[in-house]
C-alpha cells in the first residue's frame, strides 16, 4: 500500500462515518477495510454523544428508507473522515477504526436502520 500523506489536522482523523457491508468474515485486529462495502454515510448530527461520567463516546448513523435498498447488510465499520466531506467521494486517508459483523438485514424501502456505536474509554 502506498504511503498517504495528510495534514495532521484532527479533522482528517476524527471519527466521522459508518460504512455498511455485505461481508461475513469475522473481524480481526488486522482488518483495514470491510469485506464488501455496500453503503456509507457520515454519522448523524451531532457527531458525538459524550458521557464523561461513563467514559463513553457514541456515534450513530441512520440508513433511511430511500437508502441502501436491495442489499443484505451483514457488517459495519467505523471510519475516520479522511480528505473529503462526502463519504461517497473517494477519500484519501479514511481509516477504519473498528469492524463488526451482525445477522442478515435485508434492506428495503419498508425500513430504516439506525446503527449506533459506543466506545468506552478507561484509564
Amino acid at each position: 500500500m502506498a504511503q498517504q500523506t495528510l495534514p495532521t489536522d484532527y479533522t482528517y482523523n476524527k471519527i466521522w462515518a459508518i460504512y455498511v457491508g455485505t461481508g461475513t468474515t469475522p473481524p480481526t485486529t488486522a482488518d483495514e477495510h470491510l469485506g464488501a462495502v455496500a453503503f456509507k454515510k457520515a454519522c448523524d448530527q451531532p457527531f458525538f454523544t459524550v458521557s464523561t461520567s461513563a467514559g463513553t463516546v457514541q456515534v450513530q448513523m441512520t440508513v433511511e428508507t430511500t437508502e441502501g435498498n436491495g442489499n443484505v447488510f451483514t457488517e459495519i465499520g467505523l471510519y475516520t473522515r479522511g480528505s473529503e466531506d462526502n463519504p461517497n467521494t473517494p477519500t484519501v486517508g479514511a481509516v477504519m477504526l473498528a469492524r463488526q459483523i451482525h445477522g442478515d438485514i435485508e434492506k428495503s424501502s419498508a425500513m430504516s436502520i439506525e446503527y449506533s456505536w459506543t466506545i468506552q474509554v478507561t484509564v
